[in-house]
């Protein structure tokens, strides 16, 4: 909190570190608060000279305290899932949606509890989400006008993606063909479940040399627009 000595003329901040015992510091170099005691819901300040200065606060604990939000793919749908393990005064969530984790809407609203002091847990299914990465967060609304928000979670809706590579076997180095040439991270893991290639690409077809590596089978994983896909390549 804050405050301001008229007498003084200087403005002060209210510290605490167990919420019962408070300090005064003064914002410039100077100090000249003399005591500081608290009353109901108002800080009582006095300063030399019979300064005093007074100032109001409010408890800020939030109503919700979220113990879990997770977003995942069922079939076509997506489905939402959040806990709360205390509500104090709480009102309603309403979920949010976006393709772009930028511009909201909201696609629901589910009452809360009011007031709770074991876990709950509430559910959603957004039966039409967009094609390609869709974001979701919950806004919690207390009957006192306050508000929260939970992380953002996204999942990714689309077609099963495949890869093609060819030639496989593989001699001296094989070429992937990429569902789309959206930003990728492509690695080649050995037998033994090392990394032994690994890179970034922006194009839909790469390529990936073998040089230096033993014959054997390697793993192909690639991860793009939030989909992994997995192909098995033979090295001779």
């Amino acid at each position: 909190g804050s405050a301001y000595d008229a007498y003084t003329n200087n403005s002060y901040i209210l510290t605490s570190t167990d919420g019962v015992s408070w300090n005064a510091v003064a914002s410039e170099d100077q100090f000249y608060m003399t005591g500081i005691a608290t009353n109901g819901n108002r800080f009582l300040l006095s300063g030399y000279n019979g300064a005093t200065a007074s100032v109001d606060f409010t408890n800020s604990t939030l109503p919700v305290h979220f113990s879990g939000f997770t977003a995942r793919l069922q079939g076509s749908q997506v489905v939402l899932d959040w806990k709360t393990a205390l509500e104090e005064n709480s009102d309603r969530f309403i979920v949010q949606h976006s393709t772009n984790g930028q511009d909201w809407s909201a696609i629901t609203t589910i009452m809360a509890a009011g007031s709770s002091g074991q876990e709950r847990t509430y559910s959603f299914i957004h039966e039409k989400p967009a094609q390609g990465t869709n974001f979701y967060r919950i806004v919690e609304l207390d009957r006192d006008g306050r508000s929260q928000l939970t992380k953002t979670n996204k999942v990714f809706v689309g077609k099963t993606m495949q890869l093609s590579v060819y030639p496989n076997p593989a001699g001296a180095a094989t070429t992937v063909k990429l569902p789309s040439a959206s930003p990728s991270r492509v690695l080649l893991i050995n037998a033994a479940g090392l990394r032994v290639r690994e890179s970034y690409e922006q194009q839909q077809s790469v390529n990936i040399s073998f040089e230096g590596l033993p014959a054997g089978v390697y793993q192909l994983v690639v991860v793009q627009d939030e989909q992994k896909m997995t192909r098995t390549i033979s090295h001779h």
